[in-house]
C-alpha cells in the first residue's frame, strides 16, 4: 500500500486497513478502477512548471512525504520552488497517504 509508510505497513492488519480506506477511495482496494493508469499518464505527460510563477499571489504549502513513491520528494521540492513564497514541509514517516494518516 502506497499510502503508508513501511513503520505504519509493519504492524497494520492490512485487510482491516483495507476496507477502512475503501469508503475513501470509493471501491476495493484489489480493485483498480480502469481510469487509474490513463490518470498516470496524463500527470507523467503534464508540465505545468512554466506556470508556477502565477501562483506567487496564492499562500501555498507543498507537503513532501518521505516514503511517497508517487509524488517523489524531488518533485515536492521543485514544486515548491517553483512557487514564489511558497512553504515547503517534509513529513518524514509518511507516504502517499498524507491527508488519511495525518
Amino acid at each position: 500500500m502506497a499510502a503508508f509508510p513501511p513503520r505504519v505497513l509493519a504492524t497494520a492488519d492490512k485487510d482491516a486497513l483495507a476496507r477502512d480506506l475503501e469508503p475513501i477511495f470509493g471501491h476495493e482496494l484489489a480493485v483498480r478502477p480502469p481510469i487509474a493508469m490513463k490518470q498516470v499518464r496524463a500527470i507523467r505527460g503534464f508540465d505545468s512548471t512554466a506556470r508556477l510563477a502565477e501562483l506567487a499571489a496564492i499562500p501555498t504549502l507543498v507537503v513532501g512525504a518521505a516514503h511517497d513513491h508517487l509524488a517523489r520528494i524531488a518533485l515536492t521540492r521543485a514544486l515548491a520552488d517553483g512557487i514564489p513564497g511558497a512553504r515547503y514541509v517534509e513529513l518524514d514517516d509518511a507516504a502517499h497517504g498524507v491527508p488519511i494518516q495525518h
